[in-house]
Formats: structure tokens, sequence, C-alpha cells
């Protein structure tokens, strides 16, 4: 994470000032998802009618009352996208090195989603780091076999699922890759891939 930041600090940097501080100082209000998932804060609990509760502990956690609060939903936002940049950079690092790290950053960065969407505090945003970090823990499984990274990819993946049940799609590129690759297919057959999910659920219950 610190060689993350070093390498990255000046484009996070500038990516906060123009989606966090500008619009924090200067936007009268925020979206209507972002509102509603603020009014929920009023009740926590495990679930609401229309989505998973993560969003709202979240905002519930970061909610500055008074003149700071959409610099305070917005800090959450970039939060996100730090988060999500990582997993990014990290995935291409390992794949394809360091110019693949680079350019992914910079792709990620300049994207809707850092940027325009990063203002729409909502499940999707909020989905983001989870679908990184689950194709990052799940490709590291498949090469390493590696208990940690297992572990880790459970706790994404039912943390994906407290955030938007969306998240399941994150696995389709997991199992393309462990069919198409033949060293990646003896992964069906080891009981502890599937400890993965166990996790998860584990994760999911209360909701």
């Amino acid at each position: 994470m610190i060689s993350f930041l070093k390498e990255a600090a000046g484009l996070l940097a500038f990516n906060a000032l123009l989606w966090w501080l500008i619009p924090g100082l200067v936007l009268g209000n925020l979206h209507v998802d972002t509102l509603e998932a603020a009014f929920w804060t009023h009740d926590l609990a495990f679930g609401y009618w229309k989505h998973p509760p993560l969003l709202t502990w979240l905002i519930d956690l970061v909610f500055v009352p008074g003149p700071l609060s959409i610099l305070s939903i917005l800090l959450l936002s970039q939060i996100i996208t730090i988060s999500t940049a990582f997993f990014i950079w990290k995935t291409a690092s390992e794949i394809g090195g360091k110019n693949a790290s680079r350019l992914a950053l910079v792709l990620f960065l300049t994207s809707p989603l850092a940027s325009f969407y990063a203002l729409q505090v909502n499940h999707n945003t909020i989905l983001a780091p989870f679908i990184a970090a689950t194709l990052y823990f799940g490709h590291r499984y498949l090469e390493t076999r590696s208990l940690k990274s297992n572990a880790a990819l459970g706790v994404a993946i039912g943390s994906g699922l407290l955030a938007k049940y969306e998240i399941i799609f994150a696995l389709i590129p997991l199992i393309a890759l462990a069919l198409t690759i033949p060293r990646y297919r003896s992964a069906f057959f080891q009981i502890e891939s599937y400890s993965a999910l166990l996790i998860a659920l584990l994760i999911l219950a209360p909701h």
C-alpha cells in the first residue's frame, strides 16, 4: 500500500481536488440516492427495503452534521476511489508489470466511476472496491493457492454482498479463467477453494 501511495500520490491528490474538495465546497446538495442512504442512518439495520446495508453504515460512520456534511460524505467517495484504484493497480502490476499498473491506474482515475460518478455516493460506487478486490484475490488464489488469499476473497465477496448483490458477477471472469487456463482448473477439485464462499455466506448471514 505504501508503494502504491508513493507512486500514485500526485494523481490521487489531483483527483481529490477535482472530485472532493471543490464539489464539497460548491455543491448545495448530493444525489438523491446518497440522500436516501443518509436518511436511513436514522434507523441502522442489517438491511433496507431496497438495498443491503453497507452504504448506510459507512455514511453513518463518516457523516459530520452541519456545513461540512457534503465534504464528509464525498470523503467516503474518495476512500472508495482510492481503495478501488489500489486493487486495480495491484492486479495489473502482478499480471503485466509496472507499466501496466501505471496505465491501469491512469485509465481508472480518468473513468466516469472515479470522476463524475464519484459525486453519486450510492450502492454502485461502493461496490467498485469489492469487485476490484474480488478479482485481485481470486486471481492471486488461482496463481498461488494461498489460504490467506482465499480467505481474503471470501471477505471481499461477503462484504460486496452487503454493498450490492451484483458482486456475484465478479465471479464470472474468475470462473472463466479457471476453466480456460489449464493450471487453474485443479482449483475446482480442491475443497479449500470453496471456503471463500463459506466465509462470504457467514458475513452475509446477519443480513
